[in-house]
């Protein structure tokens, strides 16, 4: 693994991974808050569009960072990897 910086941003909470872009950061950090948001609510949150909040949760997940527990409806997502450097 990659040597990580010691000290993080003082506005990037700790358990943020680092590599993220700020989009996906800040949709890590939501989540993080209330794990049965919706996509809809995150993309009004982080003012960007639904697709681009797909998009970006859809690498998360593929980066091991999200999973989706439970349906579609009804489940939450839960950040399983918040310690990336």
């Amino acid at each position: 693994p990659e040597s990580t910086p010691e000290s993080t941003p003082e506005s990037t909470p700790e358990t943020i991974p680092k590599n993220l872009s700020k989009t996906q950061k800040k949709i890590v950090e939501i989540i993080l808050k209330k794990p049965k948001i919706t996509q809809i609510e995150i993309a009004k949150d982080v003012n960007v569009s639904l697709s681009a909040v797909k998009k970006n949760m859809k690498e998360l997940a593929n980066s091991g960072i999200l999973v989706r527990v439970g349906a579609n409806k009804g489940g939450y997502w839960y950040v399983i990897n918040n310690d990336l450097s």
